[in-house]
């Protein structure tokens, strides 16, 4: 489950609530120091908000199987936009490199967050999904590891500069 760190956990489910389409699976409710709520976009997309001091998850990459990257695989990005920069006050910026099939996700402090993409159905299943991306040493060596495991990879894609991914299912 992706988690997104937010300011006013109970302004944030009132507005989503304010779209259609929207579903919040779960009312805000405590966890940790804070709160958090589970929340769908309006093509079903459920991720978490969190109002806490944060969860310390996200690295640089270098450490193998850490969480390095959050991204909204999504079939409809216009379908999504006004509600993650209404609900969530982000701000999406077109990532050039994608031919406009990705945008990046900037926080109110400019920061880049995470991205959405817009990914064929053959690529990524019938369903809209957020998709955490962990470190592995190296494709090669871990695709084995995911068939041996009952698992499904979706797709591969060579993003230039050293930089692969995959899309894995477990089944």
């Amino acid at each position: 489950m992706s988690y997104l760190a937010v300011d006013d956990l109970q302004a944030v489910v009132a507005r989503a609530k304010s779209i259609e389409g929207v579903i919040v699976d779960v009312e805000p409710s405590p966890f940790g120091d804070g709160m958090m709520a589970l929340i769908r976009d309006p093509l079903g997309a459920g991720f978490t908000c969190d109002d806490g001091p944060g969860i310390d998850s996200k690295g640089d990459g270098s450490e193998y199987g850490r969480m390095v990257w959050n991204e909204l695989i999504t079939s409809d990005i216009a379908g999504v936009e006004a509600f993650y920069q209404t609900v969530l006050g982000l701000t999406l910026v077109p990532d050039d490199d994608y031919g406009g099939a990705r945008v990046k996700l900037l926080n109110p402090k400019g920061e880049e967050i995470a991205g959405i993409q817009a990914v064929p159905e053959d690529q990524r299943s019938s369903k809209v999904y957020w998709m955490p991306f962990f470190s592995v040493d190296t494709l090669a060596a871990f695709n084995p590891r995911v068939d041996a495991a009952g698992g499904e990879i979706a797709s591969l894609r060579s993003h230039g500069g050293g930089y692969d991914s995959a899309i894995c299912f477990d089944n």
